[in-house]
């Protein structure tokens, strides 16, 4: 091997070194960026992954419980036929319309919930039933209220 092949053999050994350094300085980078990359695992994302497991799950935990709550519930407050009976009840009543009325409906949940977020600030932690509840009782007369409005276009 002459002089001119032994120093190509040199430079490319330190090219591939090079290469190799730059790889994992560039997937540090990605890693640093929130990306995990899909070839290098980044072990500082791990507890990423299992919150973002947990926001997924609590999603569709949360649907489909709002789902079956809508179904039952609905039946119940359902009479002859309309499932906005409350609604319009308290609207005749209260010469308002139902969207207000439902109004007057959420906004005892929606204070609840703000009487939660103000708890956490004073370090008191709610049970989870609670949660559940009011979120999903809040989640529910938004969609309802959402499907009146949308009936009102039709």
């Amino acid at each position: 091997m002459n002089s001119y092949e032994k120093l190509l053999e040199v430079v490319g050994g330190f090219n591939l070194e090079l290469e190799e350094m730059e790889a994992e300085e560039r997937m540090r980078i990605i890693g640093q960026n929130g990306n995990e990359g899909t070839h290098y695992p980044n072990k500082e994302n791990e507890g990423k992954k299992t919150q973002n497991e947990h926001f997924e799950k609590v999603v569709t935990d949360t649907l489909e419980e709002v789902k079956e709550l809508l179904i039952v519930k609905g039946k119940e407050y359902r009479r002859n036929d309309n499932v906005y009976h409350n609604f319009d009840q308290g609207a005749k009543i209260k010469g308002i319309t139902s969207e207000k009325v439902l109004d007057g409906f959420l906004l005892k949940h929606e204070i609840s919930i703000a009487d939660m977020t103000d708890d956490l600030d004073k370090g008191i932690l709610p049970n989870k039933e609670k949660v559940e509840e009011k979120f999903n009782d809040n989640i529910i007369y938004l969609l309802i209220k959402k499907a009146m409005i949308l009936n009102r276009l039709k």
